[in-house]
């Protein structure tokens, strides 16, 4: 049991409990005196007149907004769907064959490089395939300077989608969806 002092000068005794029921319930500073909520505080308590947010001001979002957050949504996804692409382009990850049909086509091919992990001690621990890369070697130069063209690509379509007017943002986002990697010659 703790005690305060009101503002009136009067001693008022309050417990843990008070405190953790006063705690729950979410009050305005104006909506009680200072002798209804003993476990307010040591100090008198003044009260504020404030005004308090109204949900609709809060929550009212104009279409505009709404659109222009789509629509860079949108340029994000289509963006993401082109890295992807670029990635198998230009051969940044080996697939291993699912079937031994694959595995013939790809062994007939000439599409696969065995490094020195699979002939080291370890290749026995993980499996057939380990220390093999199947496809063709990776072009880690050229995905590096698609990437940077993909990246410009992509700041322009959201550059656009942020400045031009909404009648254009569908047209923004076909123009960057149509978007295809080039190489520079």
């Amino acid at each position: 049991m703790a005690t305060w002092t009101n503002a009136s000068g009067e001693r008022m005794e309050y417990t843990v409990a008070d405190t953790q029921v006063c705690q729950q319930i979410e009050m305005d500073k104006t909506m009680f005196d200072d002798n209804e909520c003993p476990c307010v505080g040591i100090s008198p308590r003044v009260k504020a007149r404030t005004q308090i947010a109204n949900a609709q001001i809060i929550g009212n979002v104009p279409v505009e907004a709404t659109q222009r957050d789509y629509a860079i949504g949108m340029i994000k996804a289509i963006g993401d769907k082109h890295y992807a692409a670029l990635r198998k382009q230009f051969h940044m990850d080996s697939e291993t064959p699912k079937t031994f049909l694959e595995l013939e086509a790809l062994m007939k091919a000439g599409d696969y490089t065995v490094t020195d992990q699979a002939k080291s001690d370890e290749a026995q621990y993980y499996g057939t395939f380990y220390g093999v890369k199947f496809g063709k070697p990776a072009d880690k130069d050229g995905y590096e300077a698609a990437k940077e063209v993909l990246k410009a690509a992509a700041q322009k379509a959201l550059t656009g989608v942020t400045l031009k007017t909404i009648d254009a943002l569908e047209g923004v986002i076909d123009d960057f969806e149509a978007w295809a990697y080039a190489p520079a010659v």
